[in-house]
């Protein structure tokens, strides 16, 4: 358990304000089924003389790897090599993540530690499979749990800026459930306070089965650290009841947001793979949510400015997409329409997409309209 102390905002309670956050380390275990693959990393040399943290890599699911074990080693601001993952575990890009590093022994300056003096360092898993390791100004030795590093292999579905989600469901006879990872980083941001709006809005059928959980995650600048906090209702009036990431507080005020590390057991139906859409069923979801827009705002174009694109930038990315849904009240799932419109994966979306199909007097394309029967019986995601 770490203890956050607040830096840029102050928590209501205790005289120092500290928040307890439990989610650097990952109790594997809990996730593990019986045909889950073992590797260790290509570093036998400086981990732990525990005979049971010895550093691990899993794969718990198709694409979900999650490394074990502890490692001992110094650590500084120039960086230092941990280890290299098995290749088939690599990364899809460069990913940072939060650590929980123990003081043990002797330290760099000759000072001992008292065996329980805990502190944040960075670790970094490059797409190559390379993992190194960041501390701060003053360097320090420890043993850092490795349990911090979790990601998915796949490119998973873009919900904002430079991060993806990805959802996993987890079926054995020793785990039945869902669990959802984000990963990759936000864009600089400022933060003076705690604000209502959340930094990362979750799909619903991804949002968190606990009413709260809280993270911390690496900043864009060394030695950065952010307080987040995964909620299943956000407490911006308006933006619904589906989950959101929220910025509580951090070490910079200037800084880009990593949200790699972020997992947590997640509720909704069946897992969907954000493949390929079925032609015939897609072209039907266009349409009808295309109709909606335009007997709700006269034309795309209208709906475009007023309630996807109100930044001017041209593009519209899944949280803005889903918050403009709200916006024009369409009460079917907006990850649906978003398959559609975003097939070449690129996690944004135009006004020439938005607009596929319509003639030049604003109409909307004719589609076969389908029966309830052919509805069920057609599969909107084949490789589900």
């Amino acid at each position: 358990m770490f203890k956050w102390v607040h830096t840029q905002t102050v928590r209501k309670g205790p005289r120092v304000p500290m928040t307890p956050v439990g989610t650097l380390v990952l109790n594997v275990d809990v996730y593990v089924p019986r045909d889950v693959k073992l590797v260790r990393c290509k570093r036998e040399a400086r981990i732990s003389n525990e005979p049971s943290a010895g550093p691990w890599c899993m794969q718990l699911h198709d694409h979900l790897i999650v490394c074990k074990g502890k490692l001992m080693e110094t650590f500084d601001s120039e960086g230092v090599w941990l280890g290299e993952l098995p290749k088939a575990y690599w990364p899809p890009r460069n990913l940072v993540f939060a650590a929980l590093l123990t003081e043990t022994g002797e330290q760099p300056d000759g000072s001992l530690s008292h065996y329980d003096d805990t502190h944040l360092v960075t670790l970094v898993v490059q797409e190559d499979g390379q993992i190194l390791g960041f501390g701060h100004r003053k360097p320090i030795r420890g043993a850092v749990d490795l349990s911090a590093i979790r990601f998915c292999t796949n490119m998973g579905l873009n919900l904002v800026d430079n991060v993806s989600i990805h959802v996993c469901d987890v079926h054995s006879d020793d785990v039945e459930g869902r669990i959802v990872v984000l990963q990759g980083s936000l864009h600089s941001k400022k933060f003076l306070r705690a604000s209502a709006d959340p930094v990362a809005q979750i799909t619903a059928d991804c949002r968190p089965a606990m009413n709260s959980m809280r993270f911390i995650t690496a900043g864009g600048t060394l030695g950065g650290y952010h307080l987040l906090e995964v909620t299943l209702e956000s407490s911006k009036p308006g933006v619904g009841k589906d989950g959101s990431v929220m910025w509580r507080d951090a070490r910079w005020t200037n800084d880009s947001i990593h949200l790699s590390g972020l997992i947590f057991e997640g509720v909704g139906g069946r897992s969907r793979d954000f493949g390929p859409v079925n032609p015939e069923m897609a072209t039907y979801i266009l349409r009808n949510f295309q109709q909606l827009l335009i007997k709700n705002f006269g034309s795309i174009d209208a709906a475009w400015d007023q309630v996807f694109d109100e930044d001017g930038s041209g593009v519209c990315d899944l949280q803005e997409f889903k918050l403009g849904c709200k916006k024009c009240h369409y009460l079917a799932a907006p990850d649906r329409v978003w398959a559609v419109l975003d097939q070449d994966g690129s996690g944004s979306i135009s006004v020439e997409e938005l607009k596929h199909g319509i003639d030049e007097g604003g109409h909307v394309g004719s589609s076969r309209v389908l029966s309830m029967r052919q509805r069920a019986a057609t599969p909107l995601f084949p490789n589900a």
